[in-house]
C-alpha cells in the first residue's frame, strides 16, 4: 500500500467518510504489522481523516490480528456494525491464525466486506508466499479463510484489478449498506452449546419470468 495506492486508500476513507449520514459512527485503522494510525468512534466524518495524510506506509502485514481487534471494538457498540477491511489478504505479521478470527466472527454480529485489491505481482504472490514460519499451502488456507470470514457474516468480496477502484467499491458498500433489510426470528430447539446454527433464507424469484436474487446473508449463528 505504499505510495500511490497508499493515496488511494485515503481516497477510499474520504468515500466512506462522505456517504456518513446522522447516527452513523465510524472509526478507522490504518495498520502494517502495528497500529499506524487510528481513531475513535465518531460521528463526523471529516474527524475520520484527521492526520491520515501524515501516515507513511513501513513493516509487514497483520490482517488477521487487526481484523479480530475491529471485531472485538465493535462488540460494545450499538446497532448495524459493519468492518470494511482494505487488503490483498496477504498476512505476514500476525500472532493470531484466520482459524482464531473465524471463530471471533462467527461470534460477532458484524458484518465484513473484504475489499481486496490484487498486488502487482499477483500471479507469484499467490503460489509463493512462505516465510521462516510457514510454508505456501498454509498462506493459502489463511486467504480461503479470510473469504470465509466475509461470506459468513453477509458480507462479501469485493476484488479489484486496479488500486484505483478503491474510492469506487467502498461508495458501492455504502449504498448497498442503505439498501439491506432486516430479518429476524425466534429459533427453536435452543441447546446453549456453543455450536454453530446455521441459517438459510429462500425468496420467491419474482413476477418476471427468468429474474431471481441473490441472497446475501449471514451464515449462521452461534447457540450461546
Amino acid at each position: 500500500m505504499r505510495g500511490a495506492r497508499l493515496r488511494v486508500g485515503v481516497d477510499g476513507a474520504r468515500a466512506f467518510a462522505a456517504g456518513m449520514r446522522p447516527l452513523d459512527e465510524g472509526k478507522l485503522m490504518v495498520f502494517s504489522d502495528r497500529l499506524l494510525h487510528t481513531t475513535p468512534f465518531t460521528g463526523d466524518g471529516s474527524l475520520l481523516l484527521v492526520g491520515l495524510e501524515s501516515v507513511v506506509a513501513r513493516g509487514g502485514t497483520a490482517v488477521n490480528d487487526n481484523l479480530f481487534l475491529a471485531l472485538a471494538l465493535l462488540e460494545a457498540r450499538q446497532g448495524r456494525r459493519v468492518v470494511i477491511l482494505l487488503s490483498d489478504g496477504a498476512d505476514t505479521d500476525s500472532v493470531l491464525a484466520m482459524d482464531d478470527v473465524i471463530r471471533k466472527v462467527r461470534e460477532s454480529r458484524a458484518l465484513v466486506y473484504w475489499i481486496r485489491v490484487e498486488p502487482d505481482d499477483a500471479p507469484t504472490l499467490r503460489g509463493a508466499l512462505v516465510s521462516p514460519w510457514h510454508d505456501g499451502p498454509w498462506y493459502q488456507r489463511q486467504l480461503r479463510l479470510l473469504e470465509e470470514a466475509a461470506d459468513v457474516t453477509g458480507g462479501r468480496i469485493l476484488r479489484l484489478g486496479r488500486a484505483e477502484q478503491v474510492p469506487q467499491a467502498i461508495a458501492e458498500v455504502v449504498r448497498e449498506l442503505r439498501e439491506q433489510y432486516v430479518l429476524g426470528y425466534y429459533p427453536s430447539g435452543l441447546r446453549h452449546n456453543g455450536g454453530w446454527r446455521k441459517v438459510k433464507v429462500n425468496v420467491d424469484r419474482g413476477p418476471v419470468e427468468g429474474a431471481g436474487f441473490r441472497v446475501q446473508v449471514r451464515d449462521g449463528y452461534v447457540d450461546e
